[in-house]
Order: structure tokens, then sequence, then C-alpha cells
């Protein structure tokens, strides 16, 4: 292959080397990121996946597995999974592995640089299905709330996401009505989310979701709900 400029029409096209488009891609996206600072171990690895899957409207940073051994383990693959990994790495206190998990959703803007948290209170996916979860806990109120307090500070947007209702886990989006209240409360602001996997529940439970908050909220809604929901 030739590299270099060539003439086609009126325009002057630049041919370059793939490893000098990815450098020049990872100065793109480095410019872009501005004072975003990604933690070392974790920086080129992001930029890659934006440099492989261009560009993103949006990013949603999330937390789905927990430290188990020397191996991280999903918490999202049924109840008694869950059950069977805090028996086993958390001396079966589940409000231990929800005090390990939200230490981890505090580190998600850090980590991932992302603008937006994911389905803040995933670990309760199966609350409904028998997940002896007590969220009244005071443990597992601090645990929420500090790692909110991260994240307000940081400025990230929490997703309201319909998908675990969508999909039949829960009866009502995550995160909880109380998570909602203490989020707005302290000056967070949140977004609709499907978190869809299927083309027939994008936008899933939008319209009633968007009334449940306005009907609680009233004009607070209009700053606290952004006006793009996300499918």
């Amino acid at each position: 292959a030739v590299f270099g400029r060539v003439q086609k029409g009126d325009a002057m096209i630049e041919q370059m080397k793939p490893m000098d488009i990815e450098k020049r891609s990872f100065a793109i996206i480095t410019e872009l990121l501005g004072d975003t600072k990604l933690e070392e171990e974790n920086e080129l690895v992001i930029k890659r996946v934006i440099h492989t899957t261009a560009d993103f409207d949006y990013v949603i940073g999330s937390v789905h597995y927990l430290p188990a051994g020397d191996t991280p383990l999903a918490i999202d693959e049924g109840v008694d999974e869950l059950t069977a990994l805090t028996e086993r790495y958390y001396g079966g206190d589940i409000i231990s592995a929800a005090e390990c998990y939200f230490s981890l959703v505090a580190e998600v803007g850090t980590v991932t640089g992302a603008g937006i948290v994911g389905h803040f209170d995933l670990i309760t996916k199966y609350i409904e299905r028998g997940l002896k979860l007590d969220t009244l806990s005071p443990r597992y109120c601090r645990a929420w709330q500090r790692a909110a307090d991260r994240l307000l500070s940081e400025g990230l947007i929490f997703e309201i996401n319909t998908g675990v209702v969508s999909r039949g886990y829960r009866s009502s989006p995550y995160p909880s009505a109380e998570m909602i209240d203490y989020i707005a409360a302290h000056g967070g602001r949140f977004i609709l989310s499907s978190d869809s996997h299927r083309t027939d529940t994008l936008c899933y439970g939008f319209e009633e979701c968007r009334d449940a908050f306005c009907a609680r909220y009233g004009e607070r809604s209009r700053e606290l709900l952004l006006e793009s929901p996300l499918s």
C-alpha cells in the first residue's frame, strides 16, 4: 500500500498506516476526554473501546461482578447463584456483599469515565424472588448512601432502569424509590433507560415512569429528569 496524500476530484485524501490512525485516534479521544481522569490500569482499555466502536453519544457505567477469590463472579445470574456466592465468599452475610458492591459502584465514574451510572441497586434484582436482603438495614443504607454521595459529587447522572420490570424480575425500576428520593434531595439528576436487549421492549414503561416521577416531584421534575431518555 502507498501512504501519503492522494487527490480525488477536488478533495485531498490522506492515506495513513493503521498504527498512525490508531495513534491519532487516541490523541483525539484524549483531547475530548478533557479533564476526565481515568485510572492508569484502565485507561488504554477504555480508549481502545472508544476507538474501535466509534464515538459514543453517552457512556453508562455499572457493576455486575463481585470479588470472589481469584475470579470475580456475577451477581445477576440468578438468586441461587448470588446466594451461593454470598455463602462462600462473604460468610453468608448478604449485607457484606452489598457493602462491597456499593463500594465498587462508587468508583464507576473514576474507573470507567462514564457520565451515567446504570442500575444503581442491581444487587436487589432478585429481592422479589426470595433473596434475603434487608434494604432497611442501617449498614445497607449507609453503603448505598456513601456510593450515591460519591457519584453525586462527581456529577454523574443516575439511570432509572425499566429493563428489570420488562424482564419480569422486579415490579419497579432501579433504583428504589427511597434511593431516588435521597438522590433528588441531594441535587442528583436522572435519565430513563429501558436497558433493552430486544426491540419489543425499547422504551418500556417510559410514559408510566415519567408520569409517576412528575406526580412525585412536581415542578422539580423539569430539573431532575433529563429530557432525552435512553432506549
